[in-house]
């Protein structure tokens, strides 16, 4: 996922001053406290009949605290996730006017991955809004957090226009909590855990009441407003039994595809689902999709730990504008290979302006195939996950809240 810099839909942006900005605290709908054992999410609903959304500004917060078989709070006997706070979220679902435009499966699993490369300085600060690399984290019992959610909306600058959604219930954000096992593993006192004090903050501009006004005249009228935004699915599979992999997602038509991101882990004896992503005896790999293949006609290769380097520079490279910027962008963990490898390849690197990736329209298949080859089998007790990144475009027209993957 990258931020989406666009110019054919350039993003709604009112003009305001400082006195027209805002921070603006909203509190879940559907309770107060959040059980992991009892509650499946967190539901936020953020309406408003005057103000914009600045998405880049906002995060949500709360207490994790940890709780014993009598529901008592206590400091936790083993270690937590690496990941930190944002292992407990599963699922996050985003709904404009009650029209899904994001849904991330898996969404622990994505971040924990768009963690491990993260920049040195970013890593700092997340270690200490989130507990990253800190399994110590949770052990004072209840916990402050403060998480900024990893999902196409907020990630891109948007003035998100609530007052066009107020007819059909508002921006809705969900997050499904996963299992206590997920931050605390292993042998552990630990019963479940709770979420108290949860609320989701960000800042809320105002702009001039004719702009408002205006805008939501043609939408009713039947013009368009347009948000351009990154789809995510997640294509799960298993290994074959054999040391060659052809893994086929069936993607169909985009008209951009920004990324795919391919991982490895073993189902059983994991320990830390954070880390557990391996590059499963990798040697080379390519990827086709829309009758391109990278690299064409050969394999990258890659060995044990990255003994062969092309892949790796190559994985890196694609994900930044510049090569020679590599350093700024990104950090890799000591253990990369064995706790947070993935198979990576982007066509829509950052800085690149949206609807710059790969087109699928009109090709020959509608699959991207990901062919591996590795230095022992890869049995079917492996799990595969593969991750393809698409740029897409919301509507606002009349009533409707339409999700375009062709544009």
């Amino acid at each position: 996922m990258s931020e989406v810099i666009s110019y054919k839909y350039p993003p709604i942006a009112p003009e305001i001053t400082g006195n027209s900005e805002q921070w603006v605290q909203s509190l879940p709908i559907n309770g107060s406290v959040f059980r992991s054992d009892q509650t499946s999410s967190i539901v936020f609903n953020i309406a408003s009949t005057s103000q914009f959304m600045r998405t880049v500004k906002s995060f949500v917060s709360g207490k994790l605290v940890p709780k014993d078989a009598s529901n008592a709070t206590i400091p936790p006997a083993t270690p937590s996730t690496a990941q930190g706070v944002s292992r407990a979220f599963s699922r996050v679902v985003i709904r404009m006017g009650g029209a899904i435009v994001e849904d991330i499966p898996n969404y622990n699993d994505l971040v924990s991955l768009y963690y491990s490369t993260e920049s040195l300085g970013m890593k700092s600060i997340l270690n200490r809004l989130e507990g990253y690399n800190n399994t110590q984290f949770f052990n004072g019992g209840a916990t402050p957090w403060a998480h900024m959610l990893v999902a196409s909306l907020f990630v891109t600058p948007q003035s998100i226009p609530l007052p066009l959604l107020t007819g059909g219930g508002g921006l809705s954000i969900e997050l499904y909590l996963a299992p206590h096992t997920d931050l605390f593993y292993g042998a552990s006192n630990v019963a479940y855990y709770q979420m108290e004090g949860v609320s989701m903050k960000y800042l809320a501009l105002t702009p001039d009441p004719a702009f408002t006004l205006g805008l939501k005249s043609a939408v009713a009228a039947g013009d368009s407003a347009y948000i351009p935004l990154q789809c995510i699915k997640a294509f799960p599979s298993n290994g074959n039994g054999s040391n060659n992999q052809i893994i086929n997602v069936d993607i169909g038509q985009k008209t951009s595809i920004v990324s795919i991101q391919t991982v490895f882990w073993a189902s059983t004896g994991t320990g830390d689902k954070a880390i557990r992503f391996t590059n499963a005896g990798l040697t080379s790999w390519d990827i086709k999709a829309a009758d391109i293949q990278n690299p064409a006609n050969i394999q990258f290769q890659y060995g044990t730990n990255g003994a062969v380097p092309e892949s790796l520079l190559t994985m890196l490279m694609t994900q930044v504008g510049s090569g020679y910027r590599i350093g700024d962008e990104v950090s890799l963990p000591a253990n990369y290979d064995t706790q947070n490898f993935s198979v990576s390849f982007n066509f829509q690197s950052s800085g690149e302006h949206f609807a710059s990736g790969l087109s699928t329209e009109g090709s020959s298949s509608p699959f991207i195939t990901i062919e591996t080859t590795h230095s022992a089998v890869v049995p079917a007790s492996t799990n595969i996950t593969t991750w393809v990144t698409y740029d897409c475009l919301m509507e606002l027209k009349g009533n409707n809240i339409l999700v375009h993957d062709i544009f």
